[in-house]
Protein backbone atom coordinates (compact mmCIF):
# COMPACT_ATOMS: atom_id res chain seq x y z
CA UNK A 1 0.00 0.00 0.00
CA UNK A 2 2.91 2.19 0.40
CA UNK A 3 4.33 2.14 -2.51
CA UNK A 4 1.05 2.11 -4.45
CA UNK A 5 0.18 5.51 -2.60
CA UNK A 6 3.87 7.02 -3.04
CA UNK A 7 3.89 7.16 0.91
CA UNK A 8 3.32 5.74 4.29
CA UNK A 9 -0.07 4.23 5.06
CA UNK A 10 -0.83 4.06 8.92
CA UNK A 11 -2.99 1.48 9.93
CA UNK A 12 -6.13 3.37 11.11
CA UNK A 13 -5.99 4.87 7.72
CA UNK A 14 -7.69 1.25 6.81
CA UNK A 15 -10.49 2.13 8.63
CA UNK A 16 -12.01 4.20 5.59
CA UNK A 17 -10.44 2.22 2.94
CA UNK A 18 -13.06 4.45 0.38
CA UNK A 19 -10.37 7.25 1.66
CA UNK A 20 -7.58 5.29 0.26
CA UNK A 21 -8.94 4.35 -3.10
CA UNK A 22 -10.16 7.85 -3.83
CA UNK A 23 -6.88 8.71 -3.54
CA UNK A 24 -5.63 6.06 -5.27
CA UNK A 25 -7.82 6.98 -7.97
CA UNK A 26 -6.95 10.66 -8.22
CA UNK A 27 -10.47 11.60 -6.92
CA UNK A 28 -8.44 12.81 -3.59
CA UNK A 29 -5.38 14.88 -2.75
CA UNK A 30 -2.97 12.86 -0.32
CA UNK A 31 -3.68 14.13 3.02
CA UNK A 32 -0.75 15.70 4.49
CA UNK A 33 0.83 14.42 7.78
CA UNK A 34 -1.31 16.38 10.08
CA UNK A 35 -4.50 15.95 8.42
CA UNK A 36 -3.94 11.70 8.54
CA UNK A 37 -2.76 12.80 12.60
CA UNK A 38 -5.84 14.66 12.79
CA UNK A 39 -7.71 11.75 11.57
CA UNK A 40 -6.64 9.46 14.31
CA UNK A 41 -6.72 11.87 17.14
CA UNK A 42 -10.64 11.68 16.03
CA UNK A 43 -11.04 7.97 16.07
CA UNK A 44 -9.51 7.83 19.71
CA UNK A 45 -11.97 10.47 21.41
CA UNK A 46 -15.23 8.95 21.78
CA UNK A 47 -18.54 10.23 20.65
CA UNK A 48 -20.13 12.76 23.43
CA UNK A 49 -23.92 11.96 22.34
CA UNK A 50 -23.40 7.96 22.22
CA UNK A 51 -23.43 6.93 26.10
Amino acid sequence: MNRLLGRSVFTHEFADPDALWAEYLGSAPMPSTAAILDRLERSLVPDQGKE
